[in-house]
């Protein structure tokens, strides 16, 4: 701000009192820390409803084919990683498995990509 005002008061701009700038900030955010953040955040008195324990044992078990081999689950934003395990939701978005069972126990019924709607309600076995 001080070099914004030397600027300004400089004689060179003949007494105009308005600058226009552009000021580009840039911000390094570790992207498990940001989503642990934004997770926390929206669970503080947000009314969220926790996905039905009966719907979340139907979600689909599958593992990282080859196209999905460089993907990231988009909670904790690692890479899904040959072998590994997903959990596919009947929108089939998939994500870790310990990623989609903690979001829909604590921080909603939905999908985190497209808002897809698991029941809130034990379903009859």
């Amino acid at each position: 701000m001080e070099k914004i005002c030397k600027i300004v008061d400089d004689e060179s701009n003949n007494g105009l009192r308005q600058l226009e700038m552009f000021v580009h900030v840039t911000s390094n955010i570790e992207h498990v820390g940001y989503m642990r953040i934004l997770l926390e955040e929206s669970s503080r008195d947000n009314g969220t409803v926790p996905a039905s324990k009966s719907s979340m044992k139907l979600l689909k078990r599958m593992e990282v084919d080859e196209e999905r081999t460089n993907d990231d689950c988009v909670i904790c934003f690692q890479e899904f990683g040959k072998k590994m395990e997903l959990l596919c939701m009947p929108c089939s978005h998939g994500f870790h498995a310990d990623c989609i069972t903690n979001w829909l126990e604590n921080y909603g019924h939905s999908c985190p990509i497209c808002r897809y709607e698991m029941p809130t309600t034990e379903l009859d076995s």
